[in-house]
């Protein structure tokens, strides 16, 4: 090999050790810039990375928001039903809640001789309250029935309050005041 260099002259070794030089310092030039490419192909492949788990904590976020919504659709619908169904209506005025109550008190067997009708509203929402209070005797039995009937009563008519007047010793019989509360939307 070194026969020939020595076939060269001068000017071609001159030559051939610019061209390798050139070389030698092409060969530095790409080692320096891959390692920047390197390090710049990293730096995006952990973007990257990030990105998709930021991607996926927004979509599982996404699907928690769409789950949320699709509660509170369900939960408007339900309150859509019970407008519909279990609030009494302003407008028909108190002769619903009268006849319920009639027929609650007629099904528990369950005798009243006066009723007292209240009127308040809400405070918040566009709801009234009717408060109907009466005195009645019966036993235990008939209690426990026409509680069972109000709780089990498709409209919005509740027992807010019993109040135990009177126990007869010997019969067993009660004397009590009832506050029942029917609810109307306004």
């Amino acid at each position: 090999m070194n026969g020939i260099f020595e076939l060269l002259d001068r000017k071609d070794r001159r030559i051939l050790g610019v061209l390798c030089l050139l070389l030698v310092l092409a060969l530095l030039f790409l080692f320096v810039v891959a390692l920047g490419e390197k390090r710049s192909h990293f730096e995006s492949l952990d973007r990257l990375a990030s990105k998709k788990e930021s991607a996926r904590e927004t979509e599982t976020a996404r699907w928690d928001k769409n789950a949320e919504w699709l509660k509170w659709q369900r939960t408007l619908d339900d309150m859509k039903e019970l407008k519909a169904k279990y609030f009494y209506k302003d407008e028909e005025g108190i002769s619903p809640l009268i006849r319920d109550t009639q027929q609650i008190l007629n099904g528990a067997g369950i005798r009243v001789s006066r009723k007292r009708y209240d009127y308040a509203d809400l405070k918040e929402g566009p709801y009234r309250v009717v408060k109907i209070t009466f005195e009645t005797t019966g036993s235990y039995t008939t209690l426990k029935k026409f509680i069972h009937s109000v709780e089990t009563f498709p409209r919005f008519l509740l027992v807010q309050k019993i109040d135990f007047l009177d126990v007869d010793p010997f019969s067993g019989g009660l004397k009590v005041q009832v506050a029942l509360v029917g609810y109307y939307e306004q």
